[in-house]
């Protein structure tokens, strides 16, 4: 596009991350389904709600990206798996995939504050620290999880902190 108000290298890491957020999007809509097949209708609730979030991420920085006169390119999302031998490891592969979008925007803004973007700086701020809240509500799930311990309700008591999310 003619007159992109950014640079190219923070042109192709934003439109990075628009695939980095509607790829969480599917991630989370696929642990939705899990959590719906493991009997827990709060989690998946939350979960579908997360997801709906992350399209929302995505769709703000084709907002930005068009607002600075650039080409937003839409990719397809990585695929998203719904198989976990625990809620454990769903939990975890989720915080895991927090940290790492958390570690891309980090990336994004230190790239803007060299080139002196302070618009862009700014904008990105917004994602650092919501991706600071996102890992804290996985790091807190898992807490959670551990505290209730290896009973019979387990699953009954984390639906319950999964509602209380919601």
């Amino acid at each position: 596009m003619k007159n992109c108000l950014i640079s190219n290298k923070l042109q192709i890491s934003l439109n990075k991350s628009i695939q980095m957020e509607f790829s969480s999007a599917m991630i989370y809509y696929a642990m939705s389904s899990y959590l719906r097949s493991e009997g827990l209708k709060h989690g998946a609730e939350l979960f579908t709600k997360w997801a709906d979030e992350e399209m929302g991420h995505g769709k703000k920085l084709i907002e930005y990206l068009d607002d600075r006169n650039c080409l937003a390119k839409i990719e397809g999302a990585d695929s998203a798996t719904n198989s976990f031998k625990n809620l454990e490891e769903m939990l975890n592969a989720g915080y895991e995939h927090e940290v790492l979008v958390s570690n891309n925007y980090i990336k994004i803004s230190s790239i803007a504050l060299s080139e002196d973007d302070n618009t862009t700086f700014h904008f990105l701020s917004w994602y650092v620290n919501e991706q600071k809240e996102e890992i804290v509500k996985f790091r807190d799930l898992i807490d959670a999880y551990n505290n209730i311990g290896d009973i019979p309700e387990r699953k009954y008591l984390m639906d319950k902190v999964f509602k209380s999310y919601l």
